[in-house]
């Protein structure tokens, strides 16, 4: 997970952009989420503020996801 941290930095310099994160690491992080023991230990709770460059790309990536999903909407 420190590693995606690394990869927030380059995405808030703008070195690299958040879709091509998400195509390439994109389904790492959302597996990495949805699974419970990871995100019950380090996500939620007091842990989670040591994780907040993670939880910060996360939540961009759900962001883009979710922008991305009403664009397609929209063009059918």
């Amino acid at each position: 997970m420190g590693l995606f941290e690394r990869i927030k930095v380059l995405v808030d310099d703008g070195i690299v952009d958040l879709a091509t994160i998400d195509k390439l690491y994109g389904y790492r992080v959302f597996n990495i989420v949805a699974n419970d023991v990871i995100r019950k230990g380090k996500l939620e709770g007091q842990r989670a503020e040591h994780w907040k460059g993670f939880i910060e790309l996360w939540d961009a990536l759900k962001d883009r996801r979710r922008k991305e999903a009403l664009a397609s909407k929209t063009k059918s």
